[in-house]
């Protein structure tokens, strides 16, 4: 599920379920966990928000995950795509 819209954009429809992951991200310690082909090529869809995702990766608040590992466990799980995904660090 594609959720990078409703966590970036405001006026998205489920924008208010994810403020909270965006203030997090952009004002407090979390981070961003990206990774996949999937991923890269949901986001390439997407790209009005690369502007917004590079500033977050300059501050430091992107985690790459080696694309080859995330794409060896979702075939391994046998599961269809996850556009973003949270942690706390």
């Amino acid at each position: 599920m594609n959720v990078i819209p409703s966590v970036f954009n405001p006026n998205s429809d489920e924008h208010q379920n994810y403020k909270p992951v965006l203030e997090w991200v952009v004002k407090g310690k979390g981070k961003m966990v990206c990774g996949g082909t999937t991923y890269w090529d949901e986001f390439k869809k997407i790209g009005k928000y690369l502007k917004f995702f590079n500033q977050l990766n300059k501050a430091g608040k992107v985690v790459k995950v080696d694309d080859t590992l995330v794409d060896n466990k979702m075939n391994e799980l046998s599961y269809v795509p996850i556009a973003i995904s949270m942690i706390r660090i």
